[in-house]
């Protein structure tokens, strides 16, 4: 046999390389939201005015408004008070903006505070040739001075995007953020200081700091600032931004009252100006996170589509998520959000393929490595980086021979082609809040196919370029989530389990050609997609081993999805299938600002959808022992539906 060894090998590799030799295939750019070839940053300050310069990547009219943020109000949420146009110049565009103006009492709003010399600003970015509007927002600061010559104004270090509390515990805390340049930083609390510290434990000296807080007590709460400096020991110009406050988690399984919210898809939508920020939905999501504070929540879980994605531009996938984060950090600053993937989520590759005798196909992959979705994603966020119960992320998926990519991975006979997809770090993960354990999963993992393509499409598209069908869990995730689940059940002070994703398993408006499902009209009725020889081509199989699963965990209460724009609660138990042990709840909430869907009653478990709007709206539940009670809100502050969740037969 060993013989035969390597011309087996050798026949395997001709036998998958040949096809892919009869393409020709053209990597093309792909983007609908890249505008700015250089992110906005301020060059001087020159008789109380301050140069604010950009590039863009073609010609436009831009407009940029500025302001400050009062200082007597617990949300900080900027005013815009002036205006500039932006002018040509040989580095991009420049805007003057005269800074002098909050020296003023009628404009100085922050007068004696942290927030006196912090400017925010927002470009409005006329694009003809897409015929958009553009948005981008970010902050500075100044110090105005007077000397023997005058008055001065300086630049001053500013912190550009938080503080954000995360990984909040009963006993500890992260909180993160950005500064403009580099420099030292610290947390503050009533009894102690925190060092922001590097890899061997010597104070850190970056833009980025993510500080861990220690020794909490459980249910507390606590004042913290975020102080910065040039100087290791914050000598000279020492920065504060202003006091925020964050409660620490009840000891666990103490049963103490608490509440989270859930929502997803904030993507961008029709409606202009601020429904198409920057490839999220401001309008939408900011007030709907303001009011899922005011009413109490204590944490946010977010179930993905958080921007527009669908690019081939590193920057611009970042500079999406980066305005997502804006719309939600004032509160991020008070409570934790746990964010997931969705399949807007997607940044890659982006391939013209041309094949004989067939019509040319535009696909999308995922790139390997620190250029996938999941690493870019991770790097944005904190999230956790495992299971709570002490073991790490599943291990990245496999698939022999590499699917696709015939033209880059001809290797050796005695190395056949192994594709590895991307990491599950920070993207697949669980914590336990309480008696409640919460468990991330990455529904849109390996993300390949076509834009608007059809089920064939899809199909084609995954034998070119490999990796995953969108809605579609792969082994390694599913072998991990058992594990979790098996650890959850037997925690004694766990009474409920909550699993969030993105991709509903049994859509009911506006999904049913995709998510867990992929739906066809076969033989005069809607039917899911089912066969095994294309790839991740079992999807109702998968669907079933999936809720099989959860549903054989008696503690498993609901899971959570988005992906459709659209409030619906289905009751899945063992009527659907008979290998659905226990009834688990199905939330779809997707209503924080993606365009809308309405109800498609051709799904084959319509009878068992008990509630369904298009509203926009987030889903809050009320944790008492074993009570929880979910409430849903509208944007406008309507009550939609109440219900008891854990009225369940179990």
């Amino acid at each position: 046999m060993k013989r035969w060894r390597p011309i087996l090998l050798i026949a395997v590799l001709l036998a998958w390389t040949v096809p892919a030799a009869a393409q020709t295939v053209e990597k093309i750019p792909w983007d609908r939201e890249q505008v700015l070839t250089e992110y906005p940053h301020v060059v001087g300050i020159e008789e109380g005015r301050a140069r604010l310069r950009f590039q863009t990547v073609r010609p436009m009219t831009v407009k940029v408004h500025y302001g400050g943020y009062p200082a007597d109000q617990d949300l900080y949420l900027p005013l815009f008070r002036f205006s500039a146009n932006a002018e040509p110049v040989e580095e991009g565009y420049q805007a003057s903006l005269r800074i002098n103006r909050f020296s003023q009492d009628s404009y100085n709003m922050a007068r004696g505070t942290p927030l006196e010399g912090v400017v925010v600003y927002r470009l409005e970015m006329m694009d003809q040739e897409a015929g958009a509007t553009r948005y981008f927002e970010s902050r500075f600061r100044y110090r105005r001075e007077e000397t023997d010559s005058g008055e001065i104004y300086r630049l001053k270090p500013c912190l550009v995007e938080g503080p954000m509390v995360d990984l909040v515990t009963d006993r500890t805390a992260v909180i993160s953020f950005d500064a403009d340049s580099a420099c030292y930083a610290r947390v503050r609390l009533p009894a102690r200081t925190v060092i922001s510290r590097g890899p061997h434990g010597q104070p850190l000296k970056a833009r980025h700091h993510e500080v861990r807080i220690d020794g909490l007590e459980p249910d507390g709460e606590y004042d913290y600032t975020v102080v910065m400096s040039a100087d290791a020991e914050l000598g000279g110009d020492v920065f504060s931004w202003p006091q925020r406050r964050f409660r620490t988690a009840p000891g666990p399984g103490s049963r103490q009252p608490f509440s989270f919210a859930f929502l997803s898809d904030s993507r961008q939508a029709p409606g202009g100006g601020e429904y198409g920020f920057g490839g999220c939905n401001y309008r939408s999501l900011q007030p709907l996170m303001v009011d899922l504070y005011r009413r109490g929540a204590d944490l946010v879980l977010f179930g993905g589509d958080l921007v527009n994605g669908y690019t081939s531009s590193r920057r611009s996938f970042l500079r999406q998520l980066l305005t997502w984060k804006k719309a939600v950090e004032m509160v991020a600053s008070c409570l934790p959000i746990y964010e997931g993937m969705g399949n807007h989520e997607q940044v890659g590759d982006y391939l013209k393929v041309d094949v004989p005798g067939e019509k040319a196909l535009t696909v999308y992959t995922d790139r390997p490595g620190r250029e996938s979705a999941e690493a870019l994603f991770a790097s944005q966020f904190v999230n956790p980086t495992g299971s709570c119960y002490g073991f790490g992320p599943p291990e990245p998926e496999k698939q022999w021979p590499a699917v696709g990519r015939g033209w880059d991975h001809l290797l050796s006979p005695l190395n056949l082609p192994l594709g590895r997809g991307p990491s599950y770090r920070e993207n697949v993960y669980s914590f336990n809040y309480d008696n409640v354990h919460f468990i991330s999963l990455n529904s849109n993992y390996w993300h390949s196919g076509v834009y608007y393509g059809s089920v064939e499409t899809v199909n084609r598209a995954l034998q070119i370029v490999g990796g995953n069908r969108e809605g579609y869990l792969m082994k390694h995730q599913l072998a991990w989530l058992k594990k979790d689940l098996d650890a959850a059940q037997a925690d004694e002070t766990v009474d409920w389990i909550v699993i969030f994703t993105h991709e509903p398993a049994f859509p009911a408006g506006g999904h049913l050609r995709d998510a867990m499902f992929w739906g066809r009209k076969e033989n005069g009725r809607m039917e899911g997609l089912n066969q095994p020889e294309v790839p991740s081509g079992d999807v109702i199989d998968m669907r079933d081993r999936f809720w099989s699963l959860i549903s054989s965990y008696p503690k498993v209460l609901a899971a959570f999805f988005g992906d459709e724009h659209n409030y619906s609660r289905t009751y899945i138990d063992g009527s659907i299938h008979p290998d659905y042990v226990h009834p688990v709840w199905q939330i779809v909430s997707g209503g924080a600002g993606a365009p809308f869907y309405g109800q498609d009653r051709s799904a084959p478990w319509t009878d068992a959808v008990r509630h369904f709007t298009s509203l926009p709206h987030y889903c809050l539940m009320n944790v008492h022992g074993r009570q929880v009670q979910m409430t849903v809100w509208s944007r406008s502050g309507e009550l939609i539906e109440e219900v008891a969740l854990s009225d369940l037969p179990r």
